[in-house]
């Protein structure tokens, strides 16, 4: 009796089977023969506290002729539920009619109410004696059970309950399936299927329409383009149930970027959004998204439970579909695939890399080391060195826990490629995470982060550039939604001097992260590449709108100013770069050399000898020596030992275009593996 705790407490919230049962004409029968009637009643009763015994549930309350009970799993609901109606269609017979549906409820004291409650109440009054009746929550639990079989018999509208619910019924040997045409019970009206003649006519017509017309439907064909899956409301304030909740919206936009051709935005342009008090029509405008999907979360040390609502908020507000699902932990891909599954045959898209019902279903993984992954994930997003040492820790020790999952292996291989990207990186982090991208391909294929990270890794420290783009394209084909993967390939692209596609896919990666300011400045360095300097300056200064104090983006602006021969302006940008940040003084003694003050390129030229040297400072020691002009210097600091990742880029860099005519920087391009321009 799992729910007991909880009947003295002042109120309760909790996912819940509910089941409903009554006796079918039992008033009449009692007008009959009374003496049957209440011997009937009792042995339903026996019956009935057996079964929640042997199946952990809760007797909630009896109703002379019915009860409700609740449950902890749709499992148990619906094994119980069977027991019951076999028991019962032995002699004595009792023609028993049940319902079940999985819900939120209240607890308040000994009352138990809520919207699952009248569901499961609506659902149980279309029995027939002898069926067991379940709603399409109670389905998605049950469905890769083999012990059950089940038939669907429509959709149904319920008074109170805003969106349409399909309803099942439980074809098991024994059991009676009501014919859908003759059901009874509180319901509004079955939601019916559309007429074939008529059907064929609107399709005619809508022909007819578009060949007059001369132009075709634009969009996806599904009733959303575009959504953002808002930060889940959680009750816990604890950090470890922080970072489950923002581990797991993570997990479900990932999910859900394979949804073929409907943009979802990337995590780190939601998370402004928590508690935000803007309304979902102003946040669809903020994010370019006509629907936003919103969720109440909550955790048990080895369960999760989630409450979904997906609206369309342009033109107008509308509920499309709610759903409550429940898992345990250790079944969080399946929980994932599940939802994906729904909202995709809600909103009528397909899957990118397989069909939404031929989809392998998720394999478990165990819970400790998905709990140590979301940790690592996490950390490894903060600002701190020690927080990201902290992050990369937790993954190592996922790996240690469970050497079999993908995940943390990708992961950490995105770890270590962020320390290369880093102002000194050692030549170990890009060999492990070339090995750590591997591995997580070669438990999970499918993983298109890894193959993502793995592609980085080729561009930027191998020079494998064939099997970089490899990589970029299959990560592309699992998730044409993974924001990194689009940005990253723009760039491999812009290395090419490809910049008509670069810029395609950079604003689809700005689209899919438009709260970014990386994406928004690099947006402006793109349109610099490219030569298109009015549209790079609007993108440089949208990107300090976004984070005014973002190194990257200062020195992006500065380069934009130099380029329009505002060297005032660009010499004071890259002194507050410089600020922020001291590698990016580097920059600044390359515009000083450009502005015509070549000694106070000099000076900082000097002040980045005298100190260690990284293939950071060696690359910008090598920039200020090529725009002072002194070449033979720039060669020399180039080929420093340990190669800095910047120089991929080198063959369409701007100021390095003035050596394209160079034979020792063609021939430097060759031992990059970059093809001569």
């Amino acid at each position: 009796m799992f729910f007991l705790y909880y009947l003295d407490m002042p109120e309760k919230r909790l996912l819940s089977a509910i089941m409903f049962s009554d006796i079918e004409g039992y008033t009449r029968m009692m007008e009959q023969d009374e003496r049957t009637g209440r011997s009937m009643v009792k042995r339903y009763l026996e019956v009935l506290k057996e079964g929640l015994d042997n199946f952990e549930g809760t007797l909630i309350k009896t109703y002379g002729d019915g009860s409700l009970c609740i449950f902890p799993s749709a499992v148990l609901a619906v094994r119980c539920a069977y027991t019951i109606q076999l028991a019962l269609q032995q002699d004595p017979k009792v023609p028993l009619r049940i319902g079940i549906h999985l819900g939120d409820i209240v607890i308040e004291h000994e009352e138990l109410y809520g919207a699952g409650v009248n569901a499961a109440s609506r659902i149980e009054s279309m029995g027939v004696a002898g069926s067991i009746l379940v709603s399409d929550t109670i389905y998605r639990e049950i469905k890769n059970h083999q012990e059950f079989q089940l038939a669907s018999l429509g959709f149904f509208e319920f008074k109170n309950i805003e969106q349409p619910t399909e309803v099942f019924a439980l074809r098991n040997e024994g059991l009676v399936i009501p014919e859908a045409g003759t059901l009874m019970g509180k319901f509004k009206q079955k939601i019916r299927k559309a007429n074939p003649i008529l059907y064929i006519l609107g399709i005619f017509l809508l022909l007819t329409i578009g060949w007059w017309a001369g132009r075709q439907p634009s969009g996806n064909g599904g009733i959303i383009q575009a959504m953002a899956i808002l930060p889940f409301q959680s009750s816990s304030g604890t950090e470890d149930q922080e970072i489950m909740t923002e581990g797991i919206h993570d997990g479900l936009i990932s999910a859900l970027g394979q949804l073929g051709t409907v943009r979802v935005v990337d995590k780190r342009s939601t998370l402004p959004y928590t508690l935000s008090q803007k309304s979902l029509k102003e946040i669809s405008v903020d994010l370019d998204v006509d629907g936003i999907i919103t969720g109440d979360l909550s955790l048990t040390e080895d369960s999760v439970y989630l409450d979904l609502r997906l609206v369309k908020t342009l033109p107008q507000e509308k509920v499309l579909w709610t759903s409550v699902y429940g898992r345990k932990i250790d079944e969080i891909l399946k929980l994932y695939q599940d939802i994906r599954t729904d909202i995709a045959r809600r909103i009528k898209v397909g899957l990118t890399t397989y069909d939404i019902d031929a989809q392998p279903i998720a394999s478990d993984i165990n819970a400790d080391t998905y709990k140590a992954y979301l940790r690592g994930m996490y950390f490894l997003n903060k600002s701190t060195p020690e927080e990201f040492d902290k992050g990369m820790q937790y993954l190592l020790d996922a790996v240690e826990l469970d050497p079999a999952n993908p995940r943390a292996y990708s992961s950490l291989a995105l770890g270590y490629m962020i320390l290369g990207h880093g102002p000194n990186p050692e030549d170990q982090v890009w060999k492990r995470g070339g090995a750590a991208a591997l591995q997580a391909i070669k438990l999970d294929s499918t993983l298109a982060e890894a193959h993502a990270v793995l592609a980085m890794i080729k561009t930027y420290y191998e020079w494998d550039f064939i099997g970089a783009k490899r990589g970029y394209l299959k990560a592309l084909e699992i998730n044409p939604n993974l924001a990194i993967a689009r940005f990253q390939y723009a760039w491999y692209l812009a290395f090419f001097g490809r910049f008509e596609e670069a810029i395609e896919h950079h604003l689809m990666a700005k689209e899919l992260d438009p709260l970014v300011a990386l994406y928004t400045s690099d947006m402006g360095s793109l349109y610099l590449w490219a030569g298109e300097v009015d549209k790079a300056l609007k993108e440089a200064q949208e990107g300090l709108e976004l984070d005014p104090d973002f190194g990257h983006g200062l020195w992006v602006l500065g380069n934009v100013y130099v380029a329009k021969g505002m060297f005032e302006e660009a010499i004071e940008t890259h002194q507050r770069a410089g600020s922020v940040n001291p590698i990016w003084r580097g920059a600044l003694g390359g515009t000083y050399a450009l502005a015509g003050q070549p000694d106070k390129a000099r000076a900082i030229l000097e002040e980045f000898k005298s100190q260690e040297i990284s293939p950071r400072s060696a690359f910008w020691i090598a920039y200020m020596y090529l725009t002072l002009g002194e070449y033979e210097e720039m060669y020399k600091w180039l080929d420093y030992e340990q190669h800095d990742f910047w120089l991929v880029s080198i063959r369409t860099w701007p100021e390095f275009r003035v050596l394209h005519s160079d034979p020792r920087f063609q021939a430097f391009l060759k031992r990059l593996n970059l093809p001569p321009i």
